[in-house]
């Protein structure tokens, strides 16, 4: 059973912007419910017992695509977002292991970086040489069948991190590692 936290006013505010379909929004007024600040959400109000989480983790289970991820909108693309690792990570720190999250799993396995396809590796390394970045260390796309990007490499780096805590299979462990040298390789050089 989970404590009961006190209301800061932070937390209430947080909870008075909640949507009526149990989402939350980027902006004050709108009515569209919004993947990113619906996990943010989620996972600032994990350790408290109100409604508003237990509606906001409804919201995050009806919102998913047939395929395991998550539009970044409410009924957006059925293709997925880069923002599927965090929904599944905001589900894991609900205690929430469901389907919802091994499908979101698996999706999150079958998605790369397009820079992994070997065509694209041609390129990179025959005619698109001012591009200064290994093609072989690739991670995770905002959008399926574009590049790698550091947000939804990072964010599925903790979805599969805390997915696996103590045992990953062969394929997670490739994953977390090509997905940890993508973001090593594109480092820029003053850092950041």
């Amino acid at each position: 059973m989970r404590r009961s936290v006190p209301q800061i006013p932070l937390r209430r505010a947080l909870i008075d912007r909640q949507l009526p379909n149990g989402g939350w929004s980027y902006g004050k007024g709108s009515a569209q419910a919004d993947l990113e600040p619906t996990c943010l959400a989620v996972v600032a109000l994990r350790c408290d017992s109100c409604p508003a989480h237990a509606r906001g983790l409804e919201f995050l289970l009806g919102a998913q695509n047939p395929d395991g991820s998550w539009p970044a909108f409410q009924g957006d693309d059925s293709e997925g977002s880069g923002l599927t690792a965090l929904a599944a990570t905001a589900l894991i720190n609900g205690g929430i292991m469901t389907p919802a999250v091994e499908r979101a799993l698996e999706w999150l396995f079958d998605v790369k970086g397009k820079e992994s396809h070997w065509l694209w590796k041609w390129k990179f390394r025959t005619s698109d040489t001012h591009v200064r970045f290994d093609p072989d260390k690739y991670g995770w796309p905002w959008m399926p069948g574009t590049c790698s990007w550091v947000i939804p490499t990072a964010f599925s780096l903790f979805a599969l991190k805390q997915a696996f805590v103590c045992c990953k299979p062969r394929k997670v462990a490739l994953r977390i590692r090509r997905g940890t040298e993508m973001l090593l390789d594109r480092v820029c050089p003053a850092g950041g």
